[in-house]
């Protein structure tokens, strides 16, 4: 039987549609593998553990945010307004992934690694965001 050709991308597809339909913490790589049809082991060819997966899922999808965001940014239209989208977009993006941001920061919270590269990222990117209009 030939070997499953899978790539890091693959990957990290499968665990995002896994962390959207997901709504009791966050998936085990058995479960990923189990999607994937592919040995546990194959996938930490590509992840050394679980929180590397999860931060990169975290990440893929934060950009996704920080984009519609910067969109909003600058446009020509009142302050008031941009922070009234900036709200809306963040909003929809929670629902739109079943809080699996909530379900990360739960598990991964006290990770102080977690803590300093992504949940410091975001609130610096917001709190910047947001600088200009002296709130």
């Amino acid at each position: 039987m030939a070997k499953k050709k899978l790539n890091k991308e693959q990957i990290l597809e499968i665990s995002k549609e896994i962390a959207i339909t997901k709504t009791d913490g966050l998936a085990s790589m058995r479960e990923i593998a189990n999607k994937l049809n592919v040995s546990v082991g194959t996938i930490y060819n590509y992840y050394n553990n679980q929180e590397s997966l999860w931060c990169d899922v975290f990440n893929e999808m934060w950009e996704s945010t920080e984009t519609s965001i910067n969109d909003i940014l600058i446009k020509d239209i009142n302050n008031v307004e941009k922070i009234r989208r900036m709200i809306i977009v963040i909003s929809r993006d929670i629902r739109k992934r079943n809080g699996f941001g909530f379900r990360l920061f739960d598990q991964l919270g006290s990770n102080k690694q977690f803590n300093e590269i992504y949940l410091f990222d975001v609130n610096d990117f917001l709190i910047n965001s947001l600088n200009p209009y002296k709130l």
